[in-house]
């Protein structure tokens, strides 16, 4: 299937993640759940590996993937997720990305593993799926539905319409806590999305407002700020070392300026979450049975 892929908000989405895999890959994805994302410290948690795992069980948990599930992992990055449900799941999944990078590793990657049988991948913008009214009976996404910020309701839209009713939609990403008190906080905030090419943040509120306005029902949150926190401090420990390196390979020519404005990352994630400004939630939302 050939779906068009554009970047969201303006930004360039997928050049970011082009450009920027190499980095998640050689410094912080693990080889079982080749995850991009912050993971869940939950007591007894001992190492990165199994916190990235455990927010894979959790959003398993809300989906409840069964036999014969059609499951769309919106925005996908190499697979992780997916390929984690179809090894504990007979669930079939689709992953979706707009980094053509991203997309080649996520299908060596369910080659590499014996998923791919059950998991497909496309490049595709989860604002515009191109997939028919209905086609899935449940989505998830882990830390992608933030480039639908500061206007959730864009995506929500899209993923009630190519979901069954009766469907379900997971969604665990950061949000906003609070609004910045001073013009410092402000611009960190900005660092942050900078770095990472979103286009703002919103708070669990309006979050919630958005599933409501989109038609979503039983809408249940969690919040998740407490059990990222090891993992905020693992990047920010992790930029010392790794971003004076990405300046040197870039003397070089061997790493851009998207690697490098990486520092920007690195420092202000940890600044807004040790401030209070941001945090992190998981959210859940059902399309009525009748529509």
């Amino acid at each position: 299937m050939a779906l068009e892929a554009k970047d969201p908000g303006g930004r360039n989405v997928a050049e970011y993640y082009d450009r920027c895999q190499r980095l998640y890959s050689w410094f912080y994805s693990g080889r079982k759940s080749l995850a991009l994302h912050y993971g869940f410290w939950n007591e007894g948690t001992r190492t990165k590996e199994e916190a990235l795992i455990n927010q894979y069980v959790e959003v398993a948990g809300l989906l409840e993937p069964a036999a014969g599930d059609r499951i769309l992992d919106a925005g996908c990055g190499v697979g992780g997720a997916s390929i984690w449900l179809a090894q504990h799941s007979e669930a079939r999944l689709t992953g979706i990305t707009l980094s053509r990078v991203q997309l080649e590793l996520a299908r060596k990657y369910a080659a590499r593993y014996g998923v791919q049988d059950r998991v497909e991948f496309h490049l595709a913008n989860f604002f515009h799926t191109g997939f028919p009214d209905g086609h899935f009976d449940k989505v998830f996404g882990i830390e992608s539905f933030c480039y639908s910020y500061p206007k959730p309701e864009r995506l929500f839209e899209e993923m009630y319409r190519i979901l069954k009713p009766g469907g379900r939609l997971v969604m665990s990403d950061g949000i906003m806590l609070r609004q910045p008190r001073n013009e410092r906080e402000a611009e960190q905030a900005r660092k942050f999305c900078e770095s990472v090419k979103m286009d703002g943040w919103s708070t669990r509120d309006e979050i919630i407002r958005a599933l409501e306005d989109c038609g979503f029902t039983n809408i249940r949150t969690a919040d998740k700020t407490g059990e990222v926190k090891k993992s905020v401090r693992h990047i920010y420990t992790l930029g010392l070392f790794v971003v004076p390196l990405l300046y040197i390979l870039k003397l070089f020519r061997l790493a851009s300026k998207l690697e490098t404005d990486h520092y920007l990352f690195m420092g202000s994630q940890k600044a807004i979450y040790h401030a209070g400004l941001v945090g992190y939630g998981m959210f859940y939302g059902e399309k009525p049975p009748q529509v």
